[in-house]
């Protein structure tokens, strides 16, 4: 678990300085995670279940789950965000698709 978590903040690009202590809660929740992961002793699963599910909101208030990144780019894209130096629109990302609202099942009445 922690190569993933080290994987993952690598990757998160807007972490700043001030989310350090959330960073380093993620990386000590995830080696509790690897600790608790010891094969066929069972009595470990709760704890190893809760230690996951709190790695799991870390990550989440990092920005780092595909939900709150979705919420994020929708919000940069119904914003029309602008560049603060010219004023033009920027361009969404290579890792941002166009949201297309799914067709209607039924017929309004």
């Amino acid at each position: 678990m922690q190569d993933a978590v080290e994987r993952s903040l690598a990757a998160m690009k807007w972490l700043t300085t001030s989310d350090g202590a959330a960073v380093e809660l993620a990386r000590l929740t995830a080696a509790q995670v690897d600790l608790l992961s010891v094969p066929g002793n069972t009595s470990l699963l709760e704890k190893k279940s809760r230690a996951s599910a709190s790695l799991l909101r870390v990550l989440h208030e990092l920005g780092g789950t595909p939900a709150v990144r979705l919420q994020h780019e929708l919000r940069s894209m119904r914003a029309g965000i602008r560049s603060a130096t010219s004023g033009t629109a920027i361009p969404a990302g290579e890792n941002v698709s166009k949201f297309q609202r799914p067709r209607k099942s039924r017929p309004r009445l």
